[in-house]
């Protein structure tokens, strides 16, 4: 039923109706399968797959925003890598208005979520993750190196700790070394 009403919602007329869907559908989906997200879903493992991220692909170009990265946050809790080029195109949009920080903080978490999704696999997807992920690491965006440095711990990026630690003398922002903090308390040692 839940994943029946997300599907309906999805592509709904009214803003704050689609909205719902689209963050509800890829929970659902995940529910229905009795899986944990972040977890990869093949067309196979499900009925409603193919039509679940056919919804969220077509969200990625929603007119609201927060429609748009809700649909690339379920993508990536479906482990989809086809959400990795989207999610590439919008780490590199250079401002920083509310939209644009959105879009940047979804297109981590959905590409970090792949990278779990992918990890133990596909190693060719999950180390194609690391490294778009170094890649954001560089920007010169706050909050864009603030989602990172959760997401690289979060993926099993060999060498996120030496980077994290690297980073904290020089990060200028009070935030993201705060960040940087939370992240190497995730790690085993």
């Amino acid at each position: 039923v839940l994943l029946a009403a997300a599907l309906r919602d999805a592509a709904h007329g009214d803003a704050a109706v689609r909205a719902a869907g689209v963050r509800n559908l890829a929970p659902a989906l995940l529910a229905a399968l009795g899986r944990p997200g972040p977890a990869y879903c093949d067309d196979a493992d499900h009925v409603d797959v193919a039509a679940a991220c056919a919804r969220l692909s077509t969200a990625l170009d929603d007119g609201v925003v927060e429609i748009a990265g809700q649909a690339a946050i379920g993508l990536g809790a479906l482990g989809r890598a086809e959400v990795l080029e989207r999610a590439a195109v919008w780490v590199a949009i250079d401002r920083a208005d509310d939209d644009t920080r959105w879009l940047h903080q979804t297109a981590i978490i959905a590409t970090s979520y792949v990278g779990v999704a992918a990890r133990g696999r596909d190693a060719a997807l999950h180390s194609r993750v690391i490294e778009r992920l170094r890649a954001a690491w560089r920007s010169p965006h706050d909050d864009v190196r603030f989602q990172v440095a959760l997401a690289r711990v979060e993926v099993d990026d060999p060498d996120a700790e030496h980077d994290i630690v690297a980073a904290l003398a020089d990060e200028d922002s009070a935030e993201v070394r705060d960040q940087l903090v939370a992240a190497l308390a995730l790690l085993p040692r």
